[in-house]
C-alpha cells in the first residue's frame, strides 16, 4: 500500500471533508499501478497518479470560469487598439426590466 500526503494532492477542499476520502492502490494484471484517493460512492480513483499520468478534480466557481479584464470607455469596449460600442441586450425578468451590455 502506498502512502500519500494530503500536502501532494491538495484539493483546496475543506477540512470537514476530508473523512469522504481513502487511499486507494490498483495494479492491474499487466503491471499497470495506479493511485490515489477515492470518495465514497465513487467508481474507482478520483485524484492520483499513474507511471505516465496524474490527475485530479476542481473545487468551485473560479476553477470553472475564464475572467477577462476590458476596457470599457463610454460604451465602448476596446479591442486591438479600437473602441467598439457595446451591444444592449434588455430581458424582463419578473416584470422588470434587466439590461446586459456585451462586447
Amino acid at each position: 500500500l502506498v502512502s500519500l500526503s494530503w500536502d501532494l494532492i491538495h484539493t483546496w477542499i475543506s477540512v470537514k471533508f476530508l473523512n469522504i476520502f481513502y487511499e486507494s492502490h490498483f495494479i492491474g494484471e499487466d503491471g499497470h499501478k495506479v493511485f490515489g484517493i477515492s470518495a465514497a460512492g465513487a467508481p474507482g480513483i478520483v485524484m492520483g497518479r499513474s507511471n505516465h499520468l496524474a490527475f485530479s478534480i476542481t473545487f468551485g466557481m473560479l476553477d470553472m470560469s475564464d475572467y477577462f479584464v476590458e476596457n470599457i470607455k463610454d460604451m465602448q469596449y476596446e479591442r486591438d487598439g479600437s473602441f467598439y460600442p457595446l451591444k444592449e441586450r434588455v430581458i424582463s425578468i419578473a416584470g422588470k426590466d434587466c439590461y446586459f451590455y456585451e462586447t
